[in-house]
């Protein structure tokens, strides 16, 4: 990593990441990557390719959209996000045993581990992501540590070889989950804070871009003048103002 050091580029340098281990991370996104000579670090949600099944967020989200009394998705989510996970996952579960048919979650598979292991034999990094994308702020200690170290074993099993980058799913963190990553090995952690990193951003804080659907589609098609305006930080100045 360059930052936290003296050294200075000529350039910006950019890492595009990917969260969570879908499948389209493999079939989509890194063949575009190396089309054009970009390598990805791609954060895994090791529970999630171990059991195959959707994450708790996609299947909530699913919900919601089928739901006569669906309610606006970020409102709906945040609420989710303050239960605890046990009580989180009872209440999905409810929902979904409430429907008199079955939800079809085709499109929210996860990568395979041999994909994986392609991806970093390619020479994208492969970095952690927890085993079950709780959120971490909630986790007793025990429990975050089985989180950052199960998934760390795993995914090092995967691959042949240690890893050393965390990403805060939902982008919780605190001191506490900031030290028990430090501790568990990790070299660099990724929150969803929005900004620019530089040599003065701490390694287990460093910020992000979010280019997501809604901000850079228009009408059903891809905008590229949007996803410039996301990259060049143009709309982060009209929605924030930036720092």
């Amino acid at each position: 990593m360059l930052l936290n050091n003296k050294e200075s580029t000529k350039k910006p340098i950019v890492s595009v990441t990917f969260d969570d281990g879908y499948e389209d991370n493999y079939t989509i996104a890194a063949p575009i990557l190396e089309k054009i000579g970009v390598k990805g670090t791609f954060f895994i949600t090791s529970g999630f390719v171990i059991e195959r099944s959707p994450q708790w967020f996609d299947r909530a989200a699913l919900l919601n959209l089928v739901r006569n009394d669906s309610v606006d998705i970020s409102v709906w989510m945040e609420n989710l996000k303050r239960m605890p996970s046990r009580q989180r996952m009872d209440f999905i579960e409810k929902l979904e045993n409430s429907l008199s048919y079955s939800l079809d979650y085709s499109n929210f598979l996860p990568m395979t581990k041999k994909q994986i292991k392609e991806l970093d034999d390619r020479g994208h990094e492969i970095a952690s992501h927890t085993v079950s994308h709780q959120i971490v702020t909630q986790l007793d200690n025990e429990t975050l540590v089985r989180e950052l170290d199960d998934s760390a074993a795993a995914i090092q099993s995967w691959i042949g070889h240690e890893i050393t980058g965390f990403c805060y799913p939902n982008g919780n963190h605190d001191l506490r989950v900031e030290e028990a990553v430090a501790r568990a090995g990790y070299k660099y952690a990724c929150t969803t804070e929005e900004g620019v990193n530089d040599n003065g951003t701490k390694r287990f804080r460093l910020l992000r871009l979010p280019v997501t659907m809604h901000r850079t589609m228009l009408e059903n098609h891809f905008d590229i003048l949007g996803f410039r305006a996301e990259i060049c930080r143009v709309r982060s100045f009209l929605r924030l103002g930036v720092k």
